[in-house]
C-alpha cells in the first residue's frame, strides 16, 4: 500500500507537486497552501481534502508523509515551538520533507530550540531537506571516482531552477551543499545578490532570512589551506541545473544529477557514467525531486549510510549561507566562523 503525503505548497508548484509524488510512488492524502485563500484551489487542483494548517497537519500525522514545498512561516517564528513540532513528529515517525531550509536562517538556531534534541536528534536534522546529493543518481555514482580522482583544488558549482521548484534559499542550500560534501566548510565567501527583477531593484539587498528569497546569488569560497571554489545559486533561472566542476590532481571532473565525467590532464576522457534515463512525462527538475524524496521516505534506504562526506550538517549549511547573505548585504567578505557565533553554535 502507497504511503499518504499531506502537501503544503504555493499554486504555481501543483503540476511539480503531481509528478513529483506520482513519481515517487505516493498518494496524495489533503493539500494545502501557504498562501491566504489558495489551500482551496491547491486541494481542488489536485482532487484531494483541503488542509488548511500545516503545524496541525504534523502534529497530528494526517498522513505518512508531509512534504512542505513552500514553507510560509514555518520554522521561521522562534515563538511558534516549531522546532518542537518537528521532533515530536520525527518520534512518531512520521517524515516532515521540505524543499526549503528549516529554519530558514542560522540565526534562529539558537532562539527556537533548533540545537536542542532528545536522543542525540536536533530538530534542525528531524526534517529532510529534498532533493539531498544523497539520493541523487549521478552523485550517487561520484565516490567511486573521486577515490581515484585525488584531492580536488578548485570547484564551481551550480545550482539553478525555477520558482515552482523553490526559492533561492533552497538553490543556494542546494550549492552549498555541493561545495561543502566535496570541498569541505570554507572559511569565508564573498558573495553578490541579484534580484529577482534584476539589477537596480528595490528589494536587491537581502534581508537575514532566506524565506521568500528570489533572484540570483553568486560567490566565491575560500578555504583555510588555500583551495577554492565558486557558486552560482538562482531562483529564475528557469530550466533546472545541479552540477559541479571539480579541478585537481586527476583533471578535471563533473558531476551532475545526471552522471559523472572525468577528464585527465592531457585531455583525455577516463571516464563517464550511464546518464539517468528520464520517463517521456517527466522533467528534469521531477524527475529529481521525485527519485529524492522516493528515498527519504523509504527507510531502508535513507537510514543507510550515504557516500563518505555526503552528509553535511543541516546547521552547518545554513550558517555558510547565512554568510552568503551578510556579505551580499556588505559588500564585503565574511568569516563562516563569525556567524557560527552569531547563530550561538558551539
Amino acid at each position: 500500500m502507497a504511503q499518504r503525503v499531506a502537501i503544503w505548497g504555493r499554486p504555481n508548484q501543483v503540476e511539480l507537486l503531481r509528478a513529483v509524488v506520482a513519481g515517487a510512488g505516493l498518494e496524495i492524502a489533503c493539500a494545502g497552501s501557504p498562501l491566504k485563500g489558495q489551500s482551496g484551489a491547491v486541494a481542488s487542483e489536485l482532487g484531494v481534502e483541503p488542509l488548511t494548517d500545516l503545524r496541525s497537519s504534523v502534529a497530528e500525522r494526517v498522513a505518512d508523509v508531509v512534504l512542505v514545498a513552500s514553507a510560509g512561516d514555518f520554522g521561521a517564528d522562534p515563538d511558534r515551538n516549531d522546532a518542537e513540532l518537528l521532533s515530536s513528529a520525527a518520534a512518531r515517525g512520521c517524515r516532515v520533507v521540505s524543499f526549503e531550509p528549516l529554519p530558514p536562517s542560522s540565526i534562529l538556531l539558537s532562539r527556537g530550540s533548533w540545537l536542542e534534541g532528545a536522543r542525540g536528534l536536533r530538530p534542525v536534522d528531524g526534517y529532510r531537506w529534498c532533493p539531498t546529493l544523497r539520493h541523487s543518481h549521478g552523485w550517487r555514482q561520484a565516490p567511486d571516482a573521486m577515490e581515484s580522482f585525488g584531492r580536488f583544488r578548485a570547484a564551481s558549482v551550480e545550482s539553478i531552477g525555477s520558482g515552482a521548484e523553490g526559492t533561492l534559499g533552497a538553490r543556494l542550500i542546494g550549492a552549498i551543499e555541493m561545495v561543502c560534501a566535496t570541498l569541505g566548510v570554507p572559511e569565508s565567501i564573498d558573495a553578490s545578490f541579484v534580484g529577482a527583477s534584476g539589477p537596480g531593484s528595490v528589494h536587491a539587498i537581502p534581508g537575514e532570512s532566506m524565506r521568500d528569497l528570489e533572484g540570483s546569488i553568486t560567490a566565491n569560497l575560500r578555504f583555510a589551506d588555500g583551495r577554492s571554489a565558486s557558486l552560482i545559486a538562482s531562483s529564475v533561472g528557469g530550466l533546472w541545473r545541479r552540477a559541479g566542476t571539480f579541478v585537481g590532481e586527476g583533471g578535471t571532473l563533473r558531476i551532475s544529477d545526471d552522471g559523472v565525467e572525468w577528464h585527465r590532464p592531457d585531455g583525455t576522457l577516463q571516464d563517464r557514467s550511464r546518464p539517468r534515463v528520464d520517463r517521456p512525462w517527466s522533467t528534469p527538475a521531477s524527475e529529481v525531486v521525485a527519485e529524492a524524496l522516493a528515498r527519504s521516505v523509504d527507510p531502508s534506504i535513507d537510514g543507510a549510510p550515504g557516500p563518505a562526506g555526503w552528509m553535511v550538517d543541516h546547521a552547518t549549511m545554513l550558517m555558510v549561507a547565512q554568510a552568503a547573505l551578510l556579505s551580499a548585504r556588505t559588500g564585503q567578505t565574511e568569516s563562516i566562523e563569525t556567524i557560527r557565533h552569531m547563530s550561538g553554535v558551539e
